[in-house]
């Protein structure tokens, strides 16, 4: 480490260890069915705050709404939420949770089942970083 700045970093020791907040934001395609599993994962050991979101192309199909959370837990960032372009979401963790593995997250139609669309997420966390030999 030359101490220079870093983007995200919120605290560093002398020999490199910190605190970093960071987002991790990216747009996952729906696809047909009743859930869709997001292609992005957070790094593991972070400490996620929250998933905010937009619907980005209409979500169609039979569905009259969705909800967004992890497997086992299918509603932790929001329920009923909006199919239409332009539709949000800001679903904060109740209690920071740690993810040991990473964050994958799960999207669930509700009332029916999804045909397509597209929405934009943004999965806000903290990690931290070990220091240096």
């Amino acid at each position: 480490m030359d101490g220079g700045w870093e983007q995200g970093v919120i605290a560093r020791s002398p020999y490199g260890a910190s605190m970093r907040f960071e987002v991790l934001e990216f747009d996952q395609t729906i696809t047909a069915g009743t859930t869709v599993i997001a292609g992005n994962l957070t790094p593991s050991n972070s400490v996620v705050f929250g998933i905010s979101g937009v619907v980005t192309s209409d979500i169609t199909g039979t569905l009259t709404g969705w909800e967004l959370g992890v497997s086992g837990a299918t509603n932790r960032y929001g329920s009923g939420l909006g199919t239409a372009t332009g539709s949000y979401l800001m679903g904060l963790t109740g209690q920071p949770q740690t993810y040991y593995s990473g964050l994958q997250p799960v999207l669930t139609a509700t009332g029916g089942d999804f045909a397509g669309g597209s929405v934009r997420l943004a999965i806000h966390y903290m990690r931290l970083t070990i220091p240096t030999v």
